[in-house]
């Protein structure tokens, strides 16, 4: 396998974990259901066939170590040969100080740059045989015959593997390209079927994981007990006892958590008039993703309300977009380094950020291979302030300043 097949097929696996966690809505989908059967066919193939792969490979171990001693030896034998007529030889100081090397000059490296060690000793050798009369044309014949006859082993697992794919009889890169085939169908099917869903596939599937790409590893949907209703700016704190995040719900009660480290979390949502909700050891793995429906209960009336307290927090909605075609602009991170807070764009471009202090803060929204857009901006108390940010590509001549 390729390191491109593998991160395909890594990709395949997390949309897989998506689909699994919508297997109730994805059920009455006809063609869903036939996408997930062929996947779920295509994979159990893919795990036979690189079974099969590896079973087929020859330990070589024991023979490429054999092969090295002998290249080693015979290369050695002939660079001391030829040291001692350089050091007898006037005007040959710096050729025998290339060739007077200890043996570990030559076996102090791995398995590929020996041979690249005694391939250079070999060809100082040859470049000088005017010199070294000590060295006779069959020798050189044997260097050459031991060092190939090394490298061939050293070539054979990746060897054996060419040759199945020019006979036809290895199929793991077909499976792969099946596969991601049946991972395009899935998302298709998210982007048609479960809209509000589309992001959370979007980013499973990608393949690679540049800098600046997170996938997520947490998403949670909070939404009204009673009416079902999404609840927006729900703050939720999600903690492993080292690592402390808050993020707030976006307008369709998402919250999303990206590229967590493996560990067990507890999760705090609190929103106003509500009952706290906590839940806790929800355990996060490499290229999986843990979805968690949550309705909160509303608190009843009371009798007699108290006077609220004096507020002295403001907020913050950030809304990006790309300023050429004015879509949102998912996955844009915003920066506030006064309140030491990083939030990420949902799939709308809005980002909420609560409990700011009043006044003036600044910040900064960037995305790879856009501009960053810096931004400067009042808090008010007891108000949620909403600005806009518009992204130009990095190859842009100028960067306006964006609306707010």
């Amino acid at each position: 396998m390729t390191a491109m097949d593998e991160q395909i097929i890594a990709a395949v696996l997390r949309v897989k974990s998506v689909a699994d966690d919508f297997d109730a809505q994805l059920i009455l989908i006809p063609e869903a259901v036939t996408v997930r059967s062929n996947l779920d066919d295509t994979l159990l193939k893919f795990d036979a066939a690189k079974a099969v792969n590896l079973s087929n490979i020859t330990n070589v171990t024991s023979a490429k170590d054999i092969a090295q001693k002998i290249m080693v030896d015979c290369i050695f034998k002939f660079t001391e040969r030829s040291a001692v007529v350089a050091s007898i030889t006037p005007d040959c100081k710096e050729l025998e100080l290339a060739l007077d090397v200890p043996r570990s000059s030559i076996t102090e490296y791995d398995d590929a740059n020996i041979s690249t060690r005694c391939l250079e000793l070999f060809n100082i050798m040859k470049k000088n045989a005017a010199i070294f009369t000590n060295i006779k044309p069959a020798d050189f014949t044997q260097m050459t015959q031991v060092m190939d006859d090394y490298n061939a082993i050293l070539a054979a697992p990746k060897t054996a593997i060419e040759k199945r794919k020019a006979s036809g009889t290895d199929i793991i890169h077909s499976l792969v390209i099946e596969a991601q085939g049946h991972m395009k169908n899935l998302v298709k099917i998210f982007h048609s079927y479960l809209p509000d869903n589309a992001h959370l596939a979007d980013v499973a599937a990608r393949i690679g994981r540049p800098s600046s790409v997170r996938y997520t590893s947490i998403a949670l949907h909070i939404l009204d007990s009673v009416g079902h209703m999404p609840l927006r700016k729900v703050k939720c704190t999600l903690t492993n006892g080292t690592d402390t995040i808050i993020r707030y719900s976006s307008r369709k009660g998402f919250i999303r958590f990206y590229s967590l480290p493996n560990a067990l979390w507890t999760i705090t949502l609190d929103y106003p008039d509500y009952q706290s909700y906590y839940q806790k050891e929800i355990a996060t793995v490499e290229k999986q993703i843990v979805r968690i429906n949550i309705n909160l209960v509303k608190n009843a009336a009371p009798d007699d309300p108290s006077v609220d307290p004096d507020v002295t927090m403001g907020s913050l909605t950030t809304l990006v977009y790309y300023k050429s075609s004015q879509a949102p602009a998912a996955g844009a991170q915003n920066s506030i380094q006064s309140a030491n807070y990083v939030g990420t764009t949902d799939e709308d471009g809005e980002d909420y950020c609560g409990e700011l202090k009043i006044g003036t803060i600044q910040g900064v929204v960037y995305l790879e291979g856009y501009i960053p857009v810096p931004y400067s901006v009042e808090i008010k108390a007891g108000e949620n302030v909403v600005i806009k940010i518009y992204l130009e590509p990095a190859s842009a001549p100028d960067n306006n300043t964006p609306d707010s």
